[in-house]
């Protein structure tokens, strides 16, 4: 909404505009009104309004001469309306020397005010453009340490002090365990939040954003909305995201400077208020005034954590680790390392895990792309939610390996069961791998595991105590019998007779 102010000292006039106009519909507000240019140059000062609807003839001080007061001493962007009932063209001239198109004659024609309106409406919304736009720039330039060709006037921003503040959503980052790739959800705009509280005129202010993020250089413009105090603010914008929008945020507001030339110093100390919100349990406000003593050490030693974890995840002892993952995060919260040191430490749990499991069964795809979406976020975590999330990786990895390992115990029994049927058919482990669409390496792993034996093996074995029947009671021949237990070499089911029982399949039908 742009700010417009009503000049007349006719206090009908002044009435009727303010009722007959729908000026929020226009993209307006009227933020005060005053009887004669005296009165408005005060109200100016206050208000700073974008428009000024101004009678011509007053007392004391007269409309031109509050245009002309305006331009030279206030400021040059504020656009003016000037009401006069005289239709001299020299009211008119004098308004055209300060760059007033808009000179409309009492009574006033609705229609044509409405036009004159949205008009300057437009005016204003291409320079607010340019404003934010080059105030952007000029901010993000000094940010990053580039010194601006152009000095901006930005004097009266600085007669406070100014913060750089950060302000994070806070989100549930917990692993769909079920699922890695889950839905988005829509989440309420931080923009539209933050517009709302601040003023849509001071969202220029806004350095850097995403959709979880918003760094806003605060100054005059923001802190004169409440009280000149940056809690009221911070606060502010807490408790209206929370009851407004049920979103919980941190805000981080970085050390006081006085020009904006200084702001990279702001902007820097908000790291060791990251620091502290890693460490920090829930939704909070820190301020660097008021941490700028505290130390977060560069060196540390879990004194064999991280190994014991590792150590109970091989055993299976998932009571003993998640203790042990607990005492790591108590030990991190009281020695208070820099959060890298902690995610290097508990990443490497999660790594470790990965790898053991890589190493008893296959199709750990799932759980790779799990642990791949926790790297994407374990920035975004303090050091309780990086604990819980270690926890809840290790325990679904070690439900996976057992859901895997009851799975392949099924199948090698169904397959022990398949064998047992069919071994006298001519089938090979290959097409035993194709009917239970495992792969044949894999299978001949896992059958060795379960029956202490090769699958090829037990199939022979089978097949040759089914063949010592077949020669003992019947008079087939050697090859019919042979073919009868799935041998389609009468040659290859000798040697392999031979090899199983130290005898020619006729020496064993003579004894």
């Amino acid at each position: 909404m742009y700010k417009v102010m009503i000049v007349d000292d006719e206090k009908q006039i002044v009435d009727g505009l303010r009722k007959i106009i729908n000026w929020s519909d226009l993209g307006y507000s009227v933020c005060a009104t005053a009887r004669n240019g005296k009165e408005a140059i005060e109200a100016i000062r206050e208000h700073r309004p974008n428009l000024v609807l101004t009678d011509i003839r007053m007392p004391e001080m007269d409309g031109l001469s509050l245009l002309k007061y305006t331009r030279e001493n206030i400021s040059s962007d504020i656009e003016f309306i000037i009401l006069s009932g005289y239709s001299e063209f020299e009211y008119a001239r004098q308004a055209l020397r300060y760059n007033v198109n808009n000179y409309i004659l009492k009574p006033i024609d609705e229609t044509i005010l409405y036009k004159s309106l949205l008009e300057i409406k437009e005016l204003l919304d291409e320079m607010t453009l340019r404003q934010s736009e080059k105030l952007k720039s000029y901010i993000n330039n000094i940010m990053i340490g580039d010194k601006p060709d152009n000095e901006l006037s930005l004097e009266n921003e600085e007669q406070y002090g100014l913060r750089y503040i950060h302000i994070i959503r806070r989100r549930d980052y917990r692993l769909d365990l079920e699922s890695p790739v889950g839905e988005k959800i829509k989440l309420p705009s931080l923009r539209e939040a933050l517009s709302h509280i601040i003023g849509e005129d001071n969202m220029r202010f806004v350095a850097r954003n995403d959709s979880d993020n918003y760094s806003i250089v605060v100054g005059l413009s923001i802190l004169s909305r409440f009280d000149f105090h940056i809690e009221c603010l911070t606060g502010r914008i807490c408790e209206y995201l929370r009851i407004e929008k049920d979103t919980e945020v941190d805000i981080l507001v970085g050390k006081k400077v006085d020009s904006f030339c200084d702001i990279h110093e702001s902007i820097k100390s908000i790291g060791k208020c990251m620091n502290k919100r890693f460490y920090t349990n829930g939704p909070s406000i820190i301020f660097f005034d008021n941490i700028k003593d505290e130390t977060f050490s560069n060196v540390f030693e879990d004194k064999g954590a991280v190994i014991n974890v590792i150590t109970a995840f091989r055993k299976g002892d998932m009571d003993k680790l998640v203790n042990n993952i607990r005492q790591l995060v108590d030990h991190f919260a009281s020695a208070r390392p820099v959060p890298e040191l902690a995610l290097i430490h508990l990443d490497s749990i999660m790594a470790s895990v990965i790898q053991i499991l890589n190493e008893r069964i296959t199709g750990i795809c799932e759980l790779a792309d799990l642990y791949a979406a926790y790297k994407k976020i374990q920035d975004k975590l303090s050091i309780y939610e990086l604990g819980d999330q270690a926890i809840d990786f290790c325990l679904h990895c070690n439900d996976f390996a057992s859901k895997q390992s009851r799975h392949k115990s099924e199948t090698i029994n169904k397959i022990i069961a398949f064998v047992d049927n069919h071994f006298t058919e001519p089938i090979k482990i290959t097409d035993i791998a194709e009917h239970f669409y495992i792969n044949p390496a894999y299978l001949g792993q896992q059958f060795i595991k379960k029956k202490g034996c090769s699958l090829n093996h037990y199939l022979n074995s089978l097949r040759i105590e089914k063949s010592k029947e077949l020669l003992k009671n019947t008079s087939l021949r050697i090859y019919e019998i042979a073919s009868r237990v799935g041998f389609e070499d009468p040659n290859y089911f000798s040697a392999k007779f031979y090899d199983y029982t130290k005898m020619t399949p006729s020496d064993f039908r003579k004894s």
